[in-house]
């Protein structure tokens, strides 16, 4: 599992950066090159606009999630900070 570092209160700029680290990690990244038959570039596309409607982090992460849900992965998730925090922990904890 990846994760991207967090960028504690979201500006603009640093999340249109964070939204495209997002589809450029799946899009190069991705362990089914053909994307579980989904249009990926369409998808990314598709919530471009919807990136500058958020008004807070949570909001923002909120989306990412919905967005790679279109993938149809339940491996496949975008993590606030907080969460991939909450995510390492646990695991940690899980392994001994």
């Amino acid at each position: 599992m990846r994760f991207i570092k967090g960028f504690g209160q979201l500006g603009a700029a640093i999340g249109d950066s964070a939204f495209r680290a997002i589809g450029i990690t799946i899009e190069q990244g991705y362990y089914d090159p053909d994307f579980n038959g989904v249009d990926w570039k369409a998808v990314h596309e598709r919530y471009r606009p919807l990136v500058e409607t958020v008004k807070t982090d949570e909001e923002f992460y909120e989306l990412m999630e919905r967005m790679v849900d279109e993938l149809h992965d339940a491996h496949t998730h975008v993590l606030s900070p907080l969460q991939a925090q909450n995510f390492k922990k646990h695991q940690r904890m899980s392994l001994g």
